[in-house]
């Protein structure tokens, strides 16, 4: 009788390296799903930052209008009633449309930039302030206050940024299955 006595079986070995296999393949598929939720992420924080921005950049145009209108109040030795009629007259509670390059947004292919239309632009004159609220598509609010001094200058007495939250839109999803495809 002779005995194999080198022989390693292999149903241990198989089974150990098929478990190896599987457990492989389970973390490459989460590994693609994070890096893509990752990616989406990263992609929604730069429209809400470049959203974020175009705010910034609209609100300190209103502001150096605003400070222009008043420096040529400033040079008649007009006061806070002048101030306020400059700009009711200078018609500063602008639309949208009438204004250029104040929506700015970078080209992710190209890097140029370019003007887009935003939600809503709401500019008022009170009876001592200028109150302005922009809104971006993306939800990104600022409103800013001016209020107007008697020496026709102004204080800057409001900047909030806050984020309108719709719970309706379809892109409130970290991971959209359909994307995959």
């Amino acid at each position: 009788m002779s005995r194999n006595t080198g022989s390693v079986r292999m149903g241990p070995i198989s089974l150990i390296t098929l478990v190896i296999v599987m457990c492989l393949a389970v973390l490459t598929v989460l590994t693609v799903a994070t890096a893509h939720a990752g990616s989406n992420v990263a992609h929604k924080q730069a429209d809400f930052t470049t959203d974020t921005y175009t705010n910034e950049i609209e609100a300190q145009n209103l502001m150096a209008d605003v400070d222009g209108i008043l420096a040529t109040v400033r040079t008649y030795d007009g006061g806070k009633e002048d101030a306020l009629a400059a700009l009711r007259d200078a018609n500063i509670a602008f639309t949208p449309d009438t204004r250029e390059g104040l929506n700015i947004i970078i080209d992710d292919e190209t890097g140029d930039i370019s003007s887009v239309d935003h939600k809503s632009t709401s500019i008022s004159i009170t009876d001592d302030a200028v109150e302005a609220t922009f809104v971006q598509t993306s939800g990104r609010c600022l409103t800013i206050t001016l209020r107007i001094n008697d020496d026709a200058t102004y204080t800057l007495t409001k900047w909030k940024a806050t984020t309108l939250w719709d719970e309706d839109a379809e892109n409130n999803a970290l991971w959209d299955p359909e994307q995959n495809e």
